[in-house]
């Protein structure tokens, strides 16, 4: 099943460190990335615009050039008719020093799904270490 599902694994002040995984029929890939309690807001705050936009939506966790720690970033394509959204997973692979391999894949959801994850992810920060939110779940 496509998923997104993002693990609180560590906090202070201003900083979280979350474990994403990325799966859909093809491949399933995960990292760790940082980021800042302001940025991940902004980020879940994007997302909500899609119900109000033909336009694809680009988001990035973290930086994907230079001396960072592992990035990835999601392009979230316009919704269909019926609801139905694509969106375009890059994350990357921490092998090598040169921050070159990456995985790139579709997850599949809905404008419902979407939402809610923007939701979550906004609260996120609140959450106890180990809890997880993700894009599609069964039983919302």
């Amino acid at each position: 099943m496509d998923n997104l599902i993002f693990k609180k694994i560590w906090q202070d002040e201003d900083l979280l460190e979350l474990n994403i995984i990325g799966m859909c029929d093809y491949v399933k890939a995960h990292q760790d990335c940082y980021i800042s309690k302001k940025d991940l807001e902004e980020l879940a705050n994007k997302i909500k615009k899609i119900n109000d936009t033909c336009e694809k939506i680009y988001l990035e966790f973290g930086k994907k050039d230079g001396d960072y720690t592992p990035a990835f970033s999601l392009l979230i394509m316009p919704k269909n008719k019926n609801g139905h959204i694509k969106i375009e997973v890059d994350m990357e692979i921490n092998d090598i020093e040169t921050r070159t391999h990456r995985c790139m894949f579709f997850v599949n959801t809905e404008l419902g799904m979407l939402e809610k994850f923007s939701e979550k992810m906004k609260r996120i920060k609140d959450f106890e270490i180990g809890k997880m939110i993700c894009l599609n779940e069964i039983n919302n």
